[in-house]
């Protein structure tokens, strides 16, 4: 069985609100077929983007999976510093499984304008249209290896380099767009390393999934040495699945980690 998949999703398909968020934020994660489903998809993980959503639901897919996805987005979200504002967010993936091995490339983007407010007011400043904008890209290059434990437990991990470039500037612009774009010159890049694990359960036509990422916690420092750095936090998600195929998703719960 062989699972070849070429997307580039709509623009509303990949703008979709995040877990425990009490408004609507820019979604930033590969894979159309998942942005569909939320965060229940790591039960359902059986593709090449199972390198990112769950490493241990490469083994229950095809014996050959190539995708290759491309989506982007704008509206309300939570830039990176946590303030709320325009944005817009791109999430390119392009990866490989052939169980027990997966290798994956992917650029996660994410940048957020928030209308600069004079000192001591809080009404925005409307006569330059001054604008700060802080935006996150992240480059992904990782291994995924994954280890049955029985005929229903397989565990995985994937383990790889991180390019994070962080862009935070004030700039001059008459929309939020504009503002992002010239922002994308004062960038500070590094490069980190990273691990994530997964855990998939197959009873019958059950199906439990569980994920933690970003397990080394990953940062990067801005052009600003006085600016905190952003920080990937770690995440834990659980799903579950029921039926033939795994087309139907039965509830999930997500969990953002303090760190």
């Amino acid at each position: 069985m062989v699972s070849i998949r070429f997307n580039r999703p709509a623009v509303a398909g990949l703008v979709a609100g995040l877990v425990l968020q009490a408004a609507p934020a820019l979604a930033q994660s590969p894979g159309s077929r998942a942005a569909g489903m939320a965060d229940a998809f790591v039960a359902v993980a059986d593709d090449a983007t199972s390198v990112y959503w769950n490493p241990a639901g490469m083994a229950t897919g095809a014996l050959f999976s190539l995708v290759v996805d491309y989506g982007e987005g704008r509206g309300h979200g939570d830039g990176p510093p946590g303030a709320p504002g325009r944005g817009e967010t791109d999430a390119r993936f392009i990866g490989f499984t052939i169980p027990p091995l997966g290798i994956a490339y992917y650029r996660l983007h994410r940048a957020v304008a928030v209308p600069e407010r004079p000192a001591g007011t809080g009404v925005p400043d409307r006569e330059d249209e001054r604008r700060g904008v802080r935006g996150l890209t992240t480059t992904h290059i990782g291994a995924t290896l994954a280890q049955s434990l029985g005929d229903a437990v397989v565990v995985a991990g994937t383990f790889g380099l991180l390019r994070g470039g962080v862009s935070q500037a004030v700039v001059r612009a008459p929309d939020d767009e504009s503002a992002i774009g010239l922002a994308e010159g004062a960038v500070h890049e590094s490069t980190r390393f990273g691990i994530d694990a997964g855990v998939m359960v197959t009873h019958g036509a059950w199906r439990a999934g569980l994920v933690a990422r970003n397990l080394t916690t990953p940062s990067f420092d801005g052009p600003e040495p006085d600016r905190d750095p952003v920080r990937l936090a770690r995440e834990v998600r659980v799903g579950g699945a029921w039926g033939a195929g795994w087309p139907a998703c039965r509830g999930w719960w997500s969990r953002r980690m303090p760190t």
